[in-house]
């Protein structure tokens, strides 16, 4: 059993996860549930671009398993939790901020996805810390390619908060009630916040390659920060 990039164990693991974020995230579980399905759906066409010349490079990876379901999809799994004791503790006001943590954490994992993915077709990248050149696939790593992709990427998954309340994924409330400059200001909030979370990504790769931390570990706190960023600027600036 796979689904596009996911080994059986990884289908498991990123169904669960998919069912609890339906059932957490009530009125607006649905567009969680389509959003991570988009994810994998989009993040395995983008591992199969010039599938062939990575294989030569020796950097495809074409298939993935639990841990990395986890790493990109734990903080939204908390996130969509976090909707559904917002609701027991009678906190209704916070969701709409915890929804857009939650698309920004997604669109952190995104940016990540494409950066990575279509950054090693670049040319030769460099350490971020020490601007040094080094070998394609390396972690803490980047490209102009590969940091205009991860912001394509980042704007794919912002671009989807305007689909949703067109095909009614909502209830009352959340992004149905927004105007048309507020739905404007979070798609750019969520950009921004996605792109930073890629950028740190590629900062804890460098720690990687000195022993601190794994891929994992970097993928899991891109997704944080992507979604504690979006969090914060939505407060500050809507």
């Amino acid at each position: 059993m796979q689904f596009m990039t996911l080994d059986r164990n990884g289908v498991i693991i990123a169904m669960v996860m998919g069912a609890i974020m339906l059932v957490s995230g009530g009125a607006q579980g649905l567009y969680f549930l389509l959003l991570m399905v988009y994810f994998v759906v989009v993040s395995g066409i983008v591992t199969y671009i010039k599938r062939s010349r990575k294989k030569k490079m020796g950097l495809y990876q074409g298939t993935r398993g639990p841990k990395n379901v986890i790493a990109n999809g734990l903080m939204p799994l908390i996130l969509a939790v976090c909707v559904l004791l917002s609701d027991v503790f009678g906190l209704q006001s916070i969701v709409l901020v915890i929804m857009i943590g939650f698309v920004a954490s997604v669109a952190s994992v995104m940016a990540d996805k494409f950066s990575s993915e279509i950054g090693v077709l670049d040319g030769t990248p460099v350490e971020l810390f020490s601007f040094k050149k080094v070998e394609k696939g390396k972690s803490g790593a980047v490209t102009p390619l590969g940091m205009l992709a991860g912001f394509l990427g980042s704007f794919i998954v912002a671009a989807t908060i305007f689909l949703a309340p067109s095909v009614n994924l909502f209830g009352s409330g959340s992004f149905s009630a927004l105007s048309s400059n507020e739905m404007g200001m979070i798609a750019t909030i969520i950009v921004f916040a996605g792109f930073i979370g890629t950028i740190v990504d590629s900062v804890f790769g460098y720690f990687e390659e000195r022993g601190y931390g794994n891929k994992y570990t970097s993928n899991f706190i891109c997704s944080v920060i992507g979604g504690v960023v979006g969090m914060a600027l939505f407060v500050v600036m809507v």
